[in-house]
């Protein structure tokens, strides 16, 4: 088992408190509650690493700011029109992450060519029934521009395993933490499937 205080970059995209259906994890906590989880959680992450990359729940956009660090906000455009967006009616054309740490290499802060689960028949990845998937591209960017070969990247929020598959696939180690036991074995079928030789 790797060492926690020996991780190189975190990579995560946190459940929204969006009253999904997660086993036994609670997505319909009261907004207090919720958000003294997630502070705690990131305090933890800024005390393993100073290099992370998290998604943002778009609605919590203002409280999780206010405790997190300075940072850098990196928007992934959604090609398909989005939905509108209540009460203000706009169409809803993209997601945000936050990025904190040194890249290795310049990225752009506007990540194109991704299609996002919302996108409805553009989005063509095998979800495996999770409501919280993470599409491969933004992590294998997250994890490309962030680290070098060898690193290690935890993910604590792993669903599905989307980062671990994509650390690995790129010569990195990974550690996954959740709470859901299904999602652990789906993680485990598809390193099976994509990442170990089996002779």
């Amino acid at each position: 088992m790797p060492n926690l205080e020996a991780v190189d970059f975190v990579y995560t995209d946190p459940p929204y408190n969006a009253k999904k259906g997660y086993g036994p994890s609670k997505d319909n906590l009261p907004n207090e509650e919720y958000f003294e989880r997630m502070k705690s959680t990131y305090q933890n992450i800024t005390h393993l690493t100073d290099k992370w990359i998290t998604h943002i729940p778009k609605k919590y956009l203002t409280e999780f700011l206010n405790f997190l660090p300075k940072a850098l906000l990196i928007v992934i455009e959604k090609r398909a029109r989005g939905a509108l967006c209540y009460p203000f009616f706009w169409s809803d054309q993209f997601d945000l992450l936050y990025a904190h740490g040194q890249p290795k290499k310049a990225p752009p802060n506007l990540w194109k060519d991704i299609r996002l689960k919302g996108e409805g028949y553009f989005f063509r990845e095998e979800t495996f029934g999770h409501y919280g998937y993470t599409p491969r591209p933004i992590a294998h960017r997250a994890i490309k521009y962030m680290t070098n070969e060898g690193d290690l990247v935890l993910d604590p929020f792993m669903g599905t395993g989307t980062t671990i598959i994509e650390a690995v696939e790129s010569g990195r180690r990974a550690i996954g933490i959740e709470y859901d036991e299904s999602s652990c074995e789906i993680t485990v079928r598809r390193l099976a499937q994509e990442v170990l030789e089996f002779k």
